[in-house]
Parts: structure tokens; sequence; C-alpha cells
């Protein structure tokens, strides 16, 4: 299981997403930790424009 640090959590209607910074390989069905939390991704999206920071969302 990997640790990963949220920088924002969001609630929508695909489930519950974070913003994660990209310095980790992470797949869909991994558990994570988040903040002492265990979730499972359901789904991982990259920006669709280029960033200065590598960030992508994830949907647990």
């Amino acid at each position: 299981m990997k640790k990963v640090k949220s920088r924002e959590k969001f609630n929508t209607s695909l489930g519950e997403t974070f913003i994660v910074d990209n310095n980790i390989p992470l797949k869909i069905g991994e558990d994570i930790e988040i903040d002492g939390k265990i979730y499972k991704i359901k789904r991982i999206i990259f920006p669709s424009v280029p960033q200065k920071e590598e960030i992508i969302s994830i949907i647990v």
C-alpha cells in the first residue's frame, strides 16, 4: 500500500476526488492511504493541458 499526500479533496458525482502529486506510479484498483484512511483507486485523470507541476486527479 502506498501513502499519498492530498493537495485537495472534492466530492463529485463520480466519487471522492483527490488532487495529488504525480511522483509515484499508481494503478487503477490499487489501495492507497490518504490522511490515515484507506481508499481503492477507481479512476485516474490526467490534466488536459500542460501544467508546470505534475499533478493528477484520482477518484476513489
